[in-house]
């Protein structure tokens, strides 16, 4: 391995921190309820003021992201189907509870 491997090997490694940085980032935002589209515009800072980040580094970037607003939808969904399950039972236990005057 020659010695520029090695020092693109090593930007590699000192961008990946950056890049993880700004993927944690967009992740809390969208689990705290930012929009995504924040979340790729600080992704897409950060992986412009870097130089020579390799596609697929960028492209698992990318798809952290939209996994993590995929989970986000899908417990949002699942709250939302507690909710209604719970509302339901208690309306039919309140049901039940209700006399004739």
């Amino acid at each position: 391995m020659g010695t520029t491997s090695l020092r693109d090997l090593r930007n590699l490694l000192e961008y990946q921190d950056e890049i993880d940085a700004s993927v944690r980032r967009g992740i809390e935002l969208i689990n705290c309820g930012g929009s995504v589209q924040d979340a790729f515009d600080d992704l897409h800072k950060t992986l412009s003021e870097l130089s020579n980040v390799p596609v697929a580094v960028q492209q698992n970037a990318v798809a952290k992201i939209h996994n993590a607003k995929a989970d986000k939808d899908r417990a949002d969904a699942d709250a939302v189907g507690d909710a209604a399950s719970a509302a339901e039972i208690s309306a039919l236990l309140n049901h039940g509870k209700r006399r004739p005057l």
